[in-house]
């Protein structure tokens, strides 16, 4: 009897879940396709370099996060809080996280979003300016 419960549970997380078939979402579709937008916009020479260094380095970070003995849990107490920042002072929050991502598809809609609007405000300003006020 036990069987026959689960199996509606299970078909119901899947269905929520996106559940194709059971089958876990392929790992880090949020970089390859970071990854895949940079390589295209290299190629058609679209990119500044001011963008490409940000890209880079929010890349990097992200991907150091990810090394051994990163708790992600961590990513809460890293993220900006107006109530840390206010009453405890946690003032180091409000630089740190526009470098911190929750994950990689996070990750991706804001590089995206720097890829496509990054160029034209950089190209407009100047590297220099771009890059300070960036």
């Amino acid at each position: 009897m036990r069987h026959q419960t689960q199996q509606p549970q299970q078909q119901e997380r899947q269905r929520h879940s996106g559940g194709g078939g059971g089958r876990p979402a392929p790992a880090f579709v949020g970089l390859i396709l970071l990854a895949y937008n940079v390589v295209s916009a290299l190629v058609m020479d679209k990119i500044t370099p001011v963008t490409l260094g940000f890209i880079a380095v929010q890349t990097t970070i992200f991907l150091g996060c990810l090394m051994p003995g990163f708790d992600p849990n961590q990513v809460a107490n890293i993220c900006l809080n107006a109530n840390a920042v206010a009453v405890n002072g946690e003032w180091a929050r409000v630089m740190a996280a526009p470098l911190v991502h929750a994950s990689d598809v996070h990750l991706f809609y804001n590089m995206l979003s720097l890829l496509m609007k990054g160029p034209g405000l950089e190209k407009r300003f100047g590297s220099i300016a771009f890059f300070w006020v960036t």
